[in-house]
């Protein structure tokens, strides 16, 4: 008798479920848990079984969203999301040997590159033979064309050394 109490007691478990309402902004993205497709924002009362869960919002031209949620148990979870715009983004230069970085993710060293970016701030790192020589944040908010100069700080001219007058005796 003991095994089907705990049987009965662990399927129970099991079945468990929360609704969950989905909304994202803006409106209209595909919704995907756990690599399956279950609508489009706004999704409401939709039942999962609770645990982690991988939840992926794609909207075209927008970033997409990955999150893991655990999902406790509760009558309903509200979830949103903000998925950020992309831009593309032109980077050039005429500098010679330099490497550049954008958010330590995307590396690269030719002289004109073209990127879709997320809106918002993003690091650009520039290395000329493996040494960090110019560091900016970046506010991405449009779609634009960056043309990278390596600011040189010219070097201060010396001041002529006074000469040294002869020391007198007394």
């Amino acid at each position: 008798m003991k095994h089907v109490i705990t049987a009965l007691l662990f399927s129970t478990i099991g079945l468990s479920q929360t609704a969950l309402n989905i909304e994202s902004y803006p409106n209209e993205a595909v919704v995907k848990i756990d690599g399956q497709k279950i609508g489009v924002t706004p999704v409401y009362s939709y039942q999962v079984p609770v645990g982690v869960h991988k939840f992926e919002i794609v909207k075209k031209g927008y970033a997409p969203v990955r999150k893991e949620i655990d999902v406790q148990k509760a009558l309903s979870l509200q979830i949103q999301f903000r998925l950020n715009k992309l831009y593309e983004v032109v980077f050039k230069t005429r500098e010679k040997e330099l490497e550049f970085a954008l958010d330590e993710k995307h590396y690269w060293r030719e002289p004109k590159v073209r990127f879709a970016i997320e809106e918002g701030q993003h690091l650009l790192q520039v290395f000329q033979a493996d040494s960090l020589i110019d560091e900016q944040k970046l506010t991405i908010d449009h779609s634009t064309e960056i043309l990278y100069k390596l600011e040189v700080e010219p070097e201060k001219p010396q001041e002529p050394e006074e000469p040294q007058k002869p020391e007198q005796s007394g």
